[in-house]
């Protein structure tokens, strides 16, 4: 079964994407953090990564580099995503 890692912040986003992801045979995952992000790769490589940009603390795009660090990781595609409505925050 494909594994999916969310990874956001914000507990109602996170609801709204394993609701809209449940009903496609996946195994979701859901990370909050950083540290939250790491501890699930390390446990299982997932098979896409969903990736929020505005989480506090390490930036999305700070994940997203440590991420690709890693060789073995190289293969899992990243989407990016923000939730803001900022023009300006998604630049």
């Amino acid at each position: 079964m494909p594994r999916v890692l969310i990874v956001d912040d914000d507990k109602a986003q996170l609801l709204l994407m394993q609701d809209a992801l449940g009903g496609e045979n996946l195994e979701i995952v859901s990370a909050t953090n950083a540290s939250e992000t790491f501890e699930a790769i390390y446990r299982q490589i997932p098979d896409l990564i969903i990736l929020d940009i505005g989480l506090p603390g390490e930036h999305g795009f700070d994940i997203l580099r440590s991420i690709r660090v890693e060789p073995r990781y190289d293969a899992v595609p990243v989407v990016i995503y923000s939730a803001s409505h900022d023009t300006d925050s998604k630049v």
